[in-house]
């Protein structure tokens, strides 16, 4: 028996952002380079090099025309293993991440604006 976890339609969207999150041991952030591969209303795919533990809350931060960028709240669901897009190197990892709060379709179409407009004026 098949099980489907979205709940939420999928974008495909690929855009490099900065993923951030307290290191337990120092209790600071550490914020990492990643890559989207895609998106929808309830979290996103994304990957990177960085080390996470399911669970860990985490602060996605795209780049907007807005001076402070955007910030999206929400935390590592799993690693993915399956479907792994061959031009990921080895040593980056591929994570879903739930986001804090689930976004109306509004919410998402604003979202994706932002940060594809953002990504045109460069």
């Amino acid at each position: 028996m098949f099980f489907e976890r979205r709940q939420f339609e999928r974008f495909n969207f690929e855009k490099e952002l900065i993923i951030a999150a307290k290191n337990p041991i120092e209790k600071k952030e550490v914020q990492f380079y990643a890559k989207t591969i895609n998106i929808s209303r309830g979290g996103m795919l994304f990957f990177t090099i960085a080390q996470f533990k399911p669970k860990t809350k985490c602060w996605v931060k795209f780049k907007t025309n807005s001076y402070k960028g955007m910030e999206l709240k929400g935390k590592i669901l799993r690693v993915v293993e399956e479907n792994r897009p061959e031009y990921l190197k080895e040593s980056e990892v591929m994570y879903a991440l739930e986001f804090d709060e689930v976004f109306s379709d509004y919410g998402m179409e604003e979202i994706l604006k932002k940060v594809s407009e953002a990504s045109r004026s460069k």
